[in-house]
């Protein structure tokens, strides 16, 4: 018992000391773990969020501080029903503080379903602990902080207990164990990482596939663990309901909804980036060392050399033997999946509901990266516990001929400049142009460094190997202990490249001349180029409604506006409540007026610029909504003045008057106004239309029109009325109710298990 302790005590140390080697930056004042999409996107919507539910306690369903609004919750960016972001938000913690004890936790549930899951498939304790150890610190979680994609860090940190209790479900039999596979692959949907979904739960119908065609025995219990599968597949969208409900709502008004085959394999992974397994830093890594087939890259997919190293130790024979060959069949089948593009086989995937909407294919190497350390487990296991010592000397000696001839292969193309020829020619062949002298230098040192680093590691992985052969090393933890020390320290000479410290003032600015002129402003209004001056999304922590933004779902109507170069137009951005402008040069158009006069940029405010809610009975039909709409509001037939309706719009003109507004309260999701005119006519709320906005004129419920391509209106009669806009939150509240009633059957479930255990 003693001895079992220790190693769990040693185990947990060493998790505390990479943590903490790896965090160390996280204890200066005022610094935050940086990510591009962390400044721009998670921790802005978090702060929005936060707000909406703590101030005004509601939930956060619509956002209209960018691209004249959109859904929020069902544009699957803010992670808000996930379990960690829940929460955070209740805590008196500034959210940018929070993302590195978030990392810990997800690195630490990676390490634990993993150890879990190979443990599961009868592995001992130090190939299960090795597991753990390189999956956590692999690639697609840790290099994914610097581009702040947390929606996949969160999703791909649950891979390995998706595996786990889909592996005790086919094991055991028992049914909570597939509702609890379908919770943790929930999640993932509530981490709004649903390409990582996607393509684990495929992983995981083949897994489950192959144990029904080739482990059970009985035909009774395949066919139940094939329906069982399918219930799995129901209880995803059950208890991930709030957010599932809402994201399908939205599918098909994001751009996404229609997405073109080109954009659908952009981020394919070239067969020729495999050699980045070995060597990481082959094709630059990021930013402005980044030369490979991709556009840019943020991420690295390297977890090590020593996974690699062990795969040699593979038995083919023996107690594992099917499980080897279906993870790596799987290994291959996902690498091909993840080369996208430059294969015809993922295009097959372009025809699928679902899969067709996700862009970059290269995230099929999630699932790439837990095969093969999985492989890499059973070969450690294989090496500490199973051969007998002829087979693993047989198995050593063609790993170090392995070994050696890549290490000299490569040394000779770097002593002889042939590499420099090889550089050369591919980088012509990618990037249509010459590689100059310094960037030949720069890439030439970094593949010097990892051939350096691969001749280090591989030697003191021989080195351990040999001993543990040669049983001059008996306890197998500690050989799997100085294995993982070895590999994490190979592994984080890539890691900490991608895990950078910034100042939290250096992004996020405190209150200036213009963010205090605008917010003086009691009006709802809408800023155009605020972007430009603070960066994108920037206004959310002003809470300033900015025209433009940063989201990997900007509402299809809004990016056709943008293409059409619609804001390039006066009148359009009058109808649309554009109010004020940033500038760094002189604007002279009437009606302008500047506010404030900043070294930077100046403010100029329209004072012509449409309130949000405005009356208007000029009116002018089209036959169809879309582009004919767009084609005219574009064109010069349209001068501010008019309204442009669909074919479905009632009327075809009013009678001539006048009227005005006066709006009575705002909200991001809610705007109540009071409508005054002699003739009758539309109440016009400039918010991006979207069908879960609803519309009351007196307390009675009145259609709401989609008017001018991307507004809203509903008819008011002549007199004064009461109007009101607001989003129809629906769907999330009948989210909730089905995951409440999916979580009490699991409750259920739950009870019944540990009551059988009893």
């Amino acid at each position: 018992m003693g001895n079992k302790k220790a190693k769990i005590i040693a185990m947990l140390s060493g998790f505390f000391v990479i943590v903490l080697i790896m965090f160390r930056g996280a204890f200066q004042p005022g610094k935050m773990l940086f990510g591009n999409d962390t400044i721009t996107i998670y921790m802005a919507f978090a702060e929005f969020a936060k707000k909406i539910v703590t101030v005004y306690h509601s939930l956060p369903a619509w956002l209209p501080d960018i691209y004249m609004g959109m859904p929020m919750i069902g544009s699957s960016s803010l992670l808000f029903f996930y379990p960690t972001d829940f929460l955070f938000m209740f805590l008196p913690v500034n959210p940018a503080y929070l993302y590195v004890p978030d990392l810990i936790i997800h690195m630490f549930l990676a390490a634990l379903g993993m150890y879990l899951f190979l443990k599961k498939i009868k592995l001992g304790q130090p190939a299960a602990l090795f597991g753990a150890s390189a999956v956590m610190i692999s690639g697609y979680i840790i290099s994914y902080v610097y581009a702040g994609h947390w929606n996949n860090i969160k999703a791909g940190a649950l891979i390995p207990l998706a595996f786990y209790f889909t592996q005790c479900a086919l094991e055991d039999k028992k049914f909570l164990h597939y509702l609890n596979t379908a919770l943790i692959l929930a999640l993932m949907m509530l981490a709004t990482g649903m390409q990582i979904l996607a393509y684990t739960f495929l992983a995981i119908i083949f897994y489950a596939g192959y144990y029904i065609i080739f482990v059970e025995k009985e035909k009774k219990q395949k066919i139940k663990s094939a329906v069982n599968m399918a219930l799995c597949a129901l209880f995803i969208m059950l208890f991930s309901a709030p957010q599932f409900i809402p994201s399908m709502q939205y599918t098909n008004y994001s751009w996404r909804g229609d997405v073109s085959y080109q954009n659908f394999i952009s981020w394919s992974f070239h067969p020729a980036e495999l050699i980045t397994f070995l060597l990481p830093q082959f094709f630059g890594l990021f930013s402005s060392t980044y030369w490979g087939f991709m556009p840019f890259v943020l991420t690295t997919y390297y977890f090590g050399i020593i996974p690699f190293l062990l795969l040699f130790f593979v038995p083919w024979k023996g107690n594992h033997k099917k499980l080897i060959i279906f993870f790596g069949a799987a290994a291959l089948v996902f690498t091909v999946f993840a080369f996208g593009g430059y294969t015809f086989i993922y295009g097959l995937f372009y025809f699928i509901p679902v899969f067709k909407q996700f862009r970059n294919p290269s995230r099929f190497l999630y699932l790439v990266t837990f095969f093969v350390i999985t492989l890499s487990s059973i070969g450690l296991n294989s090496l500490t516990e199973g051969k007998e010592e002829k087979e693993l000397f047989k198995s050593l000696k063609w790993l170090s001929i392995g070994a050696a001839a890549f290490a000299a292969l490569l040394s000779l193309l770097l002593v002889s400049g042939g590499l420099d020829l090889v550089l050369a020619s591919l980088f012509s062949g990618i990037r249509k142009t010459a590689m100059s002298a310094a960037a030949m230098a720069g890439i030439s040192e970094m593949i010097k460094q990892d051939l350096i680093s691969f001749i280090i590691v591989s030697a003191v992985s021989l080195a351990i190997i040999v001993i543990v052969i040669k049983k001059r090393l008996k306890s197998a933890f500690l050989a799997a202990l100085l294995l993982a020390a070895v590999n994490f320290t190979d592994v984080y000479r890539i890691d900490s490249k991608f895990i950078t410290f910034e100042d939290y003032s250096r992004f996020i600015q405190g209150k200036n001349t213009i963010s205090e002129a605008l917010l003086g402003d009691r009006e709802p209004f809408r800023v155009a180029n605020f972007d430009q001056l603070y960066g994108a999304n920037r206004n959310i922590y002003y809470g300033i409604e900015n025209l433009s933004g940063a989201h990997g779902l900007l509402p299809a109507a809004y990016k056709k506006m943008e293409e059409s170069k619609s804001f390039n137009n006066i009148n359009i951005n009058r109808q649309f409540n554009i109010k004020y402008y940033l500038s760094g040069s002189e604007i002279k158009v009437p009606g302008f007026v500047k506010v404030v006069d900043a070294d930077a940029a100046s403010l100029y405010r329209d004072t012509y610029a449409r309130n949000r809610v405005f009356f208007s009975n000029n009116i002018v039909k089209v036959s169809a909504y879309g582009q004919v709409m767009l084609d005219y509001l574009n064109s010069r037939l349209f001068n501010g003045q008019q309204i442009i309706t669909g074919p479905d719009f009632p009327k075809d003109s009013f009678l001539p008057g006048s009227g005005s507004v006066i709006i009575q309260e705002y909200s991001a999701d809610r705007i109540k106004a009071a409508v005054e005119s002699d003739s009758g006519g539309l109440a016009v709320h400039s918010a991006g239309y979207y069908p879960q906005w609803r519309a009351k004129v007196d307390g009675r419920d009145e259609k709401v029109y989609c008017v001018n391509y991307y507004s809203m209106a509903v008819m008011v009669p002549p007199g004064r009325h009461e109007v009101e806009f607001f989003y129809d939150k629906t769907g999330i509240y009948i989210g909730l109710l089905i995951a409440a009633v999916a979580f009490i059957f699991y409750g259920f479930m739950l009870y019944k298990y540990f009551k059988a255990r009893k």
